[in-house]
């Protein structure tokens, strides 16, 4: 496993139907109806056998908090997948297309080798100080920022350029 890459590759026929990436992160946005999201998972099931997770199912995988797994995501230091269901909603008004909250899945390799550089860092630096409780917070921190998102909303609502 120590040669395992630190962030998989997205080829130009996977971006095709997985959508391109959001500008300064990873996270690959696509949208449609159900048949469309049915071809977008087996694209992703097709190229990662290895499996994906949801990012609450990635945090044990990295061995970080679900806040420190937005983070990443925000600052694009991790691969993400995301699929919007387009839905036709009726109202007095007539009707309109509303995007629902996305399908977010993440590549398992990718966790697995984050959670080993992490761990690999945690190492180094316990091995320089023995004030467990100083480096701990301070990886802590630098994980989950100073104010940690345990919500990640901005995954619902794809950057302005990619809006309806």
């Amino acid at each position: 496993m120590a040669n395992v890459p630190k962030l998989v590759t997205i080829t130009k026929e996977m971006e095709s139907v997985i959508g391109s990436a959001d500008e300064g992160t990873r996270i690959f946005r696509a949208e449609g109806d159900s048949k469309t999201y049915q071809r977008w998972w087996d694209v992703l099931a097709k190229h990662f056998p290895r499996g994906l997770v949801s990012p609450g199912g990635a945090a044990p995988y990295a061995g970080v908090s679900r806040a420190a797994v937005h983070k990443a995501m925000r600052e694009g230091r991790v691969t993400v997948f995301a699929f919007h269901i387009l839905k036709e909603k009726r109202g007095l008004l007539g009707t309109k297309i509303v995007r629902e909250s996305p399908y977010i899945y993440m590549p398992v390799v990718e966790m697995k080798a984050w959670g080993m550089e992490l761990q690999a860092r945690v190492n180094a630096l316990h091995s320089l100080d023995e004030n467990v409780e100083r480096w701990q917070e301070a990886v802590r921190r630098e994980l989950e920022g100073e104010k940690p998102d345990w919500m990640a909303c901005f995954l619902d609502r794809p950057p302005k350029k990619k809006r309806r």
